[in-house]
């Protein structure tokens, strides 16, 4: 097994080697992989971990009826940072593990709350103009959309005029077609936007524009400021160095020979039965296959013979 006193992430960065055992076996002292100080303090820790994390799957995040299901998955998150902060902090001259899952959790600290309270801001200013909305009465609505008709009509009025003015400098030659069609263009462009403008004025029309833009932000930002912390945190993933115990060489030979074994191998054992039956699923399918492709090929060979 090859062995560095340092090691390096993905950028390239060197790193010194935190396995104490590693670093007494390279510098040549006689040392028992199982009694080892460093080795007793990573079970312990392992161990430690393990209960950590199950104590973790029932935190309490606040969380509301309304919530997104992404929104309460950043709420768990955000919970579970605080404590795994608390928790890691005291394994980090220990191993780059504690080191990655702290370093990802002060990441989440730092950004979660942010999201949270613009989404918790975006939320009031939905349910304001929702409420607003609902309050609108029928006559007021009727009135408005009246005087946006007559508003609309009188656009409509000003729009032709214009629309014969530039027709009329064409037919006497004081533009041409070329500026003909520009001007009329322009003249459109501006009356589909002062149309736009009288529509507003229905406070209905408008409330409900703004209900789908808050709903459009609320989706959009949200998973923006959620893509920018995950890629903080991928960033850490790759400048964190892995500091991993080498297997021996045999061991990786025969994992690819017997599915399922790896899995053994890592005390995933349910995972290895599940992988070794499915590749001996797969396998006998195959070999069913080729057998029944095999004997239909065979059949009309013969039957091209008997025919020739």
């Amino acid at each position: 097994m090859n062995y560095n006193l340092e090691i390096r992430d993905s950028f390239g960065g060197i790193h010194k080697r935190k396995n104490q055992y590693i670093v007494d076996v390279l510098e040549g002292r006689t040392v028992d992989k199982n009694t080892h100080p460093y080795n007793i303090n990573i079970r312990k820790f392992k161990n430690e971990e393990k209960n950590f994390l199950n104590s973790l799957k029932n935190i309490d995040a606040n969380i509301k009826n309304e919530d997104s299901r992404q929104i309460k998955n950043l709420k768990i998150r955000f919970s579970k940072a605080n404590k795994k902060i608390e928790f890691y902090k005291d394994y980090l001259d220990l191993t780059y593990d504690a080191v990655l899952e702290h370093d990802i959790s002060k990441i989440e600290e730092k950004h979660i709350p942010n999201i949270l309270s613009y989404y918790e801001s975006l939320n009031k200013k939905l349910k304001e103009s929702e409420k607003k909305l609902s309050s609108l009465s029928d006559s007021i609505i009727k009135e408005e959309e009246k005087e946006i008709a007559l508003k609309k009509q009188e656009e409509d009025k000003i729009y032709r005029e214009k629309l014969n003015e530039i027709n009329k400098k064409f037919s006497d030659g004081l533009i041409s077609k070329k500026a003909k069609k520009a001007e009329s263009h322009a003249l459109k462009k501006e009356h589909q936007e002062n149309i736009s403008q009288i529509e507003l004025l229905n406070e209905s029309t408008a409330l409900k524009d703004k209900i789908a833009n808050i709903k459009h932000r609320r989706k959009i930002d949200i998973k923006s400021m959620t893509n920018v912390m995950e890629s903080d945190i991928s960033n850490i993933r790759r400048t964190t160095p892995i500091e991993a115990i080498q297997k021996k060489p045999i061991i990786s030979y025969l994992t690819f020979l017997i599915p399922g074994l790896g899995q053994f191998l890592n005390g995933q054992f349910v995972k290895g039965i599940l992988f070794f039956l499915g590749s001996l699923f797969f396998l006998f399918n195959s070999y069913s296959i080729r057998s029944r492709i095999w004997k239909l090929s065979r059949r009309r060979s013969l039957w091209t013979n008997k025919s020739s």
